[in-house]
């Protein structure tokens, strides 16, 4: 194990360190495959005991409360729904991509909100009876997410395992993108949805992908 003095020059959000002192309430732990732990303990001095379940190998521990830039990390309540329109990239844009495959449109999944991407909003916001401006805002994603839980299949799902490739950091880490809610999915999305539990009570552990664990998805909570 290194020494707290290493550990101090290795931040957890620059490297692989599992421990952090002079701070004392819990952790979040991310894995190579992208399930979520919590891992805590009730004093740390000089990063001695963790204690955790399941063998996994971690990537980055964090404090729920860790400031990143002006945002938090968890708050107590859920990240807001992200606007996006013509011009953005990046998360997520790639998820909103499969939700609008789900609903029928026939779209490339590349990260980029574009003219076709913005078509395809535009006709969904239509059909739903929202201003079809093209702009994705929290009225938008609301009617576009679909449920989804263990035994659903095709892109809705694929957008839930996206979000967990885009928290993997790395390209075939995580859930593999197989458009199958199986056994792995629901693991991970349990675990997730138990991180969140322990800060923000409105968060139910049941493996179902509702509008609470879209939104914490999709506004990009636990990614750090």
């Amino acid at each position: 194990m290194q020494t707290p003095q290493a550990q101090r020059r290795s931040p957890c959000l620059q490297g692989e360190g599992v421990c952090a002192r002079d701070i004392s309430h819990c952790y979040l732990a991310q894995s190579f495959s992208s399930s979520f732990l919590k891992i805590c303990k009730s004093e740390i001095d000089g990063c001695r005991t963790w204690t955790h379940s399941g063998q996994v190998s971690l990537r980055c521990v964090m404090p729920l409360r860790w400031k990143l830039g002006e945002e938090q990390v968890v708050s107590g309540t859920l990240s807001p729904w992200p606007v996006v329109q013509n011009g953005s990239n990046g998360h997520p844009i790639r998820t909103l991509q499969f939700l609008l495959r789900a609903r029928g449109h026939n779209l490339i999944i590349d990260g980029i909100f574009g003219s076709v991407t913005e078509a395809a909003v535009k006709a969904f916001q239509s059909s739903k009876g929202v201003t079809p401006d093209g702009v994705v805002n929290p009225q938008t994603w609301s009617r576009l997410i679909i449920q989804v839980k263990k035994g659903s299949s095709g892109d809705a799902v694929r957008g839930v395992q996206e979000e967990f490739q885009f928290r993997a950091g790395e390209p075939g880490k995580g859930l593999q993108v197989d458009g199958i809610f199986g056994p792995q999915t629901d693991s991970t999305v349990r675990a997730f949805q138990h991180a969140l539990s322990l800060d923000i009570p409105s968060v139910i552990v049941d493996g179902i992908v509702g509008p609470i664990t879209w939104q914490a998805l999709v506004s990009g909570m636990l990614s750090g």
